[in-house]
């Protein structure tokens, strides 16, 4: 049976999941063709999403793995747990990282502080200040988190 530490050490991971989930999601969304909150990024990536859709199933499914593996391998364990957690570990601080930098950037282009790029619309800076950067932001802390307070210990989850 799970105690209850377990269960909060595993509420990280999960949280960390449904971040990468999300993103994931709406990768996969694009790449089929929608097109709700495609005004929230740059519009030359949105030029870029029409022209080569198949890739960005390819960016959805590395989303999705990197949001469901690290979870996976604490409750199941196994022998890629080790390797998973290194990876996990460089992925959670490079998005930590990506996403506190863009999102702050974004922010700052808002508020006039820096200068913008010509093809970045109002809509897109809002997306990646409030929306895509914060959203990998807290993915990476959630996974970091999860993978810190776990560190050392192997749990015998059946």
């Amino acid at each position: 049976m799970e105690s209850g530490r377990e269960s909060r050490h595993l509420l990280w991971f999960i949280l960390a999941a449904l971040a990468g989930i999300i993103h994931a999601s709406i990768s996969a969304y694009w790449a089929a063709g929608g097109s709700w909150l495609l005004d929230t990024v740059d519009p030359k990536l949105v030029a870029s999403i029409k022209e080569t859709a198949w890739i960005l199933w390819f960016v959805a499914a590395a989303k999705l793995l990197a949001a469901i593996l690290p979870l996976f391998v604490e409750i199941r364990g196994g022998w890629l747990r080790g390797i998973i957690r290194i990876v996990s570990r460089i992925g959670a601080v490079g998005i930590i990282v990506w996403g506190g930098w863009n999102s702050t950037r974004a922010h700052l282009i808002l508020l006039g502080v820096i200068e913008r790029n010509p093809s970045a619309t109002d809509s897109s800076l809002i997306g990646y200040a409030f929306l895509w950067d914060p959203l990998f932001l807290v993915w990476g802390i959630f996974l970091l988190i999860g993978l810190v307070r776990t560190r050392g210990k192997v749990y015998s989850h059946g």
